[in-house]
């Protein structure tokens, strides 16, 4: 049976987790001032792109995934955008991007498991600057 119910993300992900998130779509504009590479650079909509994680965040919120699909939803046109995915192959994304994009999972079989490795990997409280959680600070005072 396939599953197709995709799940709120919260509390991190891990290697193996299959994720969905909202990705900026950059697209070229004007040449001038303020721009990026000689080209101005704006952000014309979102894509859904999904991707399955191959490591965690390192210590400076650096994953890498494998990009698996992705969805225009209200972007511009596609010989317009800067760069597209590249589906198939190996990318490396902010930990902050991922989680700004609204991200969803798709269950495990087994989510007890998936939660033990999930405390495993995320009970490093040095990781905290990147995840922008502030619930450790608490405990130093």
């Amino acid at each position: 049976m396939a599953v197709t119910e995709w799940w709120e993300l919260r509390g991190g992900f891990i290697t193996g987790d299959v994720i969905r998130w909202r990705d900026p779509v950059w697209q070229k504009g004007k040449k001038g001032a303020g721009s990026f590479g000689g080209q101005e650079m704006r952000c014309v909509g979102r894509r859904v792109v999904s991707a399955e994680v191959i490591s965690e965040p390192d210590e400076d919120g650096w994953c890498y995934l494998l990009i698996m699909q992705h969805d225009n939803v209200g972007a511009a046109p596609l010989d317009k955008i800067l760069a597209l995915p590249p589906v198939g192959k190996k990318v490396k994304r902010k930990y902050k991007t991922i989680m700004n994009g609204e991200p969803e999972r798709l269950p495990w079989e087994n989510e007890s498991e998936r939660e033990r490795l999930l405390s495993e990997v995320w009970q490093e409280r040095d990781a905290k600057h990147w995840l922008g959680n502030d619930e450790y600070e608490d405990e130093n005072t």
